[in-house]
């Protein structure tokens, strides 16, 4: 097991880390907050948010429990689309068109940051899969 993130040697966490639920409301909140913060600033969601992904996804792998790491990993595009679905429906509207057109557009610009983050989080998964596979196989007896 990792250590725990402390300050003057206290854990910040009290108690096992971030259940699977607990990683997606991570995501779906900060996702949501940084995008509505982005999207007053510069009109739609860019770099900023793409950034975030990477971090949210490290911050989920450093505050999940043993055995999360896959939800970690498979939340980014999911929370980011809903957000997306709801940022764009609140901005612009129900209409049909216009929702297809921004979520579209801001899913395509969103997509090298998604990409980046699909690459890194599953590398860091099957990675450590691997490691946790070879460590908990018994030495072969060589006799």
């Amino acid at each position: 097991m990792t250590s725990p993130l402390e300050i003057k040697g206290r854990p910040i966490i009290q108690g096992r880390g971030l259940t699977s639920p607990g990683i997606v409301v991570l995501y779906t909140l900060s996702l949501l907050l940084v995008q509505t913060a982005e999207s007053f600033i510069s009109g739609q969601p860019g770099r900023i948010t793409g950034v975030l992904l990477l971090l949210l996804f490290f911050a989920a792998a450093k505050l999940g429990r043993d055995g999360t790491l896959f939800t970690a990993v498979v939340t980014p595009p999911l929370a980011l689309t809903g957000t997306l679905l709801f940022a764009t429906v609140v901005s612009k509207g129900f209409g049909i068109t216009t929702l297809l057109v921004a979520i579209v557009s801001n899913l395509a610009r969103l997509a090298p940051w998604l990409l980046i983050t699909a690459v890194v989080s599953w590398g860091y998964y099957f990675i450590a899969e691997r490691r946790r596979t070879h460590s908990s196989q018994q030495p072969s007896d060589p006799s």
